[in-house]
């Protein structure tokens, strides 16, 4: 199913989360299936690049350091005022 502009984040959330979920499960994959996995890692590296400063993920010196929950929940915070 291909996903839509106005759900097109919230499906491929879901979809992201069920990766993550088995990124460590020691399932044998297929040679398509590993070749995706590495794909799909090296897109969420560059789109944490990209757009990793909306959730703090980086220090002054552009260092990385992880998601800053308090920069994350405020920006949920401005987002959800904006569409209220």
């Amino acid at each position: 199913m291909t996903n839509t502009s106005y759900c097109r984040f919230h499906n491929t959330l879901a979809d992201l989360t069920d990766c993550y979920e088995h990124l460590d499960d020691g399932d044998e994959l297929s040679l398509e299936e590993e070749l995706a996995q590495l794909r799909l890692i090296r897109l969420c590296v560059w789109i944490v690049e990209r757009c990793g400063d909306a959730v703090g993920c980086f220090d002054d010196g552009g260092g990385f350091m992880g998601v800053d929950e308090y920069k994350f929940k405020r920006s949920v915070k401005l987002i959800k005022e904006r569409h209220a």
